[in-house]
């Protein structure tokens, strides 16, 4: 807030601050029929990418603190999306999604293309279940923009099947040919 000639006036400015993603999500691999637990997913800043020593040492800089949850903005229910919701993410240092179904939990890698962030998860089927043997569990891919978190599907998720999904990978397929004979195709 500035105060000129009697008048106050609130300036909102953008910041651009380089990081590194780390994204990671939780989850019991050896147990995947845990239901017991509360997992999540993270899309981590590591603001610290230039070269240098922390020691913790007089006169050096000083060790960066770890995150906690409080460091991270919640986009399980919603992604910034209005002008107070942005300021208070830009105080943040990355999201997390707390899955919501019991058991959920993340088992494999993410995968990052063109600042999408891809990931998958795993929901152990019931004990109650008369066919337990047929139905396992079911699998869920998200689909999330890795600086804010909003969803990159209409939905928060695609339903993948009963399975439990690994590691999403990104497919090109082989170019078309061209109708035209006398066309050059791209070569590999």
């Amino acid at each position: 807030t500035q105060v000129v000639n009697g008048k106050s006036t609130k300036t909102v400015t953008k910041q651009n601050i380089p990081y590194d993603a780390v994204v990671v999500g939780s989850g019991h691999r050896a147990k995947p029929s845990d239901a017991s637990r509360s997992d999540m997913f993270f899309a981590l800043q590591d603001r610290n990418i230039v070269t240098q020593s922390f020691q913790g040492k007089p006169n050096q800089k000083p060790v960066p603190s770890a995150l906690t949850l409080s460091d991270l903005y919640d986009v399980t229910t919603a992604a910034p999306n209005d002008k107070a919701s942005e300021i208070a993410f830009g105080q943040k240092r990355g999201w997390y999604y707390n899955f919501s179904r019991k058991g959920e939990k993340s088992l494999s890698s993410a995968t990052i293309v063109q600042g999408e962030v891809y990931f998958t998860s795993f929901v152990p089927g019931s004990d109650a279940s008369v066919n337990q043997c047929l139905s396992s569990g079911k699998g869920y891919l998200y689909k999330k923009n890795l600086h804010k978190g909003t969803n990159g599907y209409r939905t928060d998720f695609l339903y993948a099947g009963e399975l439990v999904l690994d590691t999403p990978q990104l497919v090109i397929p082989p170019a078309a040919q061209p109708d035209d004979p006398n066309a050059k195709a791209p070569t590999p």
